[in-house]
């Protein structure tokens, strides 16, 4: 059937208002209005000042890339072309949202392609599947890697899909090289992009089509292999491998994924989608034809891996997205010929629950947006913007170029500017990950730091106005207090003389 004129009215003006929101966040001057966005504007500050993107975390700046490495490069590439350079942070903020925000844009077209040509939905289901796909992206995917790698994982797997329809094809070698090199991409834009390659394998070898498991797997490794090569030839892979998976392995703790992932996703908007899952998948099961099976398989294996990965501090509901978006994929090939069978009110009542759950979704992330411009609107934030850069002026006027690594950052930093207007000299720039989990869990070795800490090679130490002087137990005593400025504290390394 075809989907309800009214509800497809109602939709696109959902994604209307949702979109005018996302041009709102990408101006609003708040480094935290996407989700610790500041810590991805750092590294690529780092590149467009001529520097690595990854460095040791054990030794200074005491920075983690914890993703790989080609979201960074790609604004990098952009901030050249557009003429923004390393200062230039409003600016970077505005382009990485910006950047972010079209490849949502292009996540939801490859929904939408997926619908239509690869389960047969009709054109008005897989424009309101692509719409729900939209409305549901958590913040994490408006300025980070994450928006990358959503496309490369879902292209990735448009491409296998036509792989499964097609396996008894033998010339099946473009579907095999598009979805290997998707899948490469994929990882190099986030290292859960490992996941898809897993699965596909874990098919073809269940299926025993290992014809396809063996070019699959050579294509994929040949691919996975150059990526890996070029990371050693720029970073080395040691360091690489510290960033990358130590510095995600360093943040793994259990209690964050009953304390935070299960509120925010299965008790929440995920327990539908779990529900509608679970009724796919006995659909699916009963159904004939290999895409059919793959699907129902691919459902578990996707939401089973995406619980282990929400292990890591810091995850959230973002990390469902792929499952997600597959969800309403499979839904909107499977719902509207189920409406068919009724008439009336039995058919407008799942239309209607739809929309309020479009429109509730909606709403939640609409409210926090508001709640957030209502404590500190447009002109305030800039203005505290403003302020910040006034701190880091007066502390780089203080410096020389050679002056590296020298003010320690004590201080929650996401809701600060403070990290990227002194990227050059900045210690400890991502506080969030380093004093809420890879410090306290001593998974690198931050004896150099202690040191550090207490002999003075540090210069300064800035922390918010009337916070308690303290680091983990670290002796402070040295650093003196110089001047309160524009709500923080500035404190001055003094050796105190015995």
């Amino acid at each position: 059937m075809k989907t309800d004129k009214a509800f497809l009215i109602f939709s696109w003006t959902v994604f209307g208002v949702f979109l005018l929101y996302r041009l709102l966040v990408i101006v609003y001057p708040h480094p935290d209005a996407e989700g610790v966005g500041g810590n991805v504007i750092y590294f690529i500050q780092r590149i467009l000042n001529g520097e690595t993107l990854y460095t040791d975390p054990a030794q200074a700046p005491y920075s983690i890339a914890q993703y790989t490495p080609l979201y960074y490069y790609l604004v990098a590439a952009f901030a050249r072309i557009c003429s923004i350079g390393p200062d230039d942070v409003l600016q970077l903020f505005i382009l990485s949202r910006t950047i972010s925000l079209s490849l949502n844009l292009v996540f939801v077209f490859i929904v939408y392609g997926m619908a239509r040509y690869i389960f047969a939905a009709d054109k008005a289901a897989g424009i309101v599947a692509g719409i729900i796909c939209f409305i549901f992206l958590e913040i994490t995917s408006f300025s980070r890697p994450d928006s990358l790698y959503h496309v490369f994982f879902l292209a990735s797997l448009f491409f296998l899909l036509r792989l499964i329809q097609d396996t008894d094809n033998k010339k099946n070698t473009g579907l095999i090289l598009s979805c290997c090199l998707g899948c490469a991409l994929s990882f190099f834009s986030k290292q859960t992009g490992i996941i898809l390659p897993v699965i596909a394998g874990l098919w073809f070898l269940w299926k025993r089509q290992y014809h396809i498991l063996v070019k699959f797997s050579l294509f994929y490794l040949l691919f996975l292999a150059t990526g890996l090569f070029f990371m050693h030839q720029l970073f080395g892979m040691d360091v690489f491998y510290r960033n990358i998976v130590l510095g995600v392995a360093n943040g793994v703790k259990p209690g964050w994924f009953f304390s935070m992932v299960i509120p925010s996703f299965h008790n929440s908007f995920g327990m539908v989608f779990m529900i509608i899952a679970l009724a796919l998948w006995f659909i699916l099961k009963r159904k004939p034809g290999s895409l059919s099976q793959f699907s129902g398989f691919f459902l578990v294996f996707l939401f089973v891996s995406m619980n282990l990965a929400v292990l890591k501090y810091g995850s959230g509901a973002g990390y469902f997205t792929e499952w997600v978006a597959f969800v309403v994929i499979l839904s909107a090939a499977s719902l509207p010929g189920y409406l068919n069978k009724f008439e009336g009110l039995q058919k407008r009542i799942p239309v209607l629950m739809l929309s309020a759950f479009m429109l509730l979704k909606s709403l939640t992330l609409l409210w926090l947006f508001y709640q957030m411009l209502a404590a500190s609107p447009y002109s305030a934030r800039f203005a505290s913007y403003q302020k910040q850069k006034e701190i880091a002026v007066r502390i780089s006027s203080q410096l020389t170029a050679g002056n590296r690594d020298v003010v320690f950052l004590n201080l929650y930093t996401p809701d600060s500017y403070l990290s990227n207007l002194l990227f050059r000299h900045a210690v400890i720039p991502q506080m969030d990950i380093v004093a809420l989990a890879s410090y306290p869990q001593a998974r690198y070795d931050y004896s150099t730091f202690d040191r550090q800490l207490e002999d003075g090679t540090f210069k300064w130490m800035i922390m918010k106005e009337n916070s308690k002087k303290q680091f983990y137990g670290r002796n402070l005593d040295n650093y003196i207090p110089a001047e309160n400025m524009n709500g923080y504290s500035i404190y001055q390394f003094k050796a105190q003389t015995p």
